[in-house]
C-alpha cells in the first residue's frame, strides 16, 4: 500500500547535538516492504549511523546500504534537507 498517516509511527526527538537511539516494534505491521522515515519537519542536518531491522527469529539486518533518500545533498551517512515540509 502506499504510505498512509494511519500506519505513522512517530518519536520525538530531543533538541541536542548528541547521539539519540530510535526504536520502533513494527511486528504488528502485516508484509511490510517500504520503510520511510521523515527524520524532521525543519531544516536539518542528520548523520544516520545505523539502521538495523530485527525479524521475529531475532536476525539482525543491516539495512544501511538500501538507504535512498530525498534530501538537498547527502554524502555516505550525512543527509541535509534544506526545506520545509508542507
Amino acid at each position: 500500500n502506499n504510505f498512509s498517516e494511519n500506519n505513522t509511527v512517530k518519536s520525538n526527538i530531543l533538541d541536542r547535538n548528541d547521539l539519540q537511539e530510535f526504536i520502533f516494534d513494527l511486528s504488528n505491521l502485516e508484509s511490510l516492504k517500504n520503510l520511510r522515515l521523515d527524520p524532521l519537519n525543519e531544516v536539518c542536518i542528520i548523520k544516520i549511523e545505523k539502521i538495523t531491522l530485527i525479524t521475529l527469529n531475532n536476525d539482525f539486518l543491516d539495512i544501511q546500504e538500501y538507504v535512498d533518500s530525498n534530501a538537498f545533498f547527502s554524502k555516505e551517512k550525512i543527509y541535509f534537507f534544506n526545506y520545509l515540509k508542507a
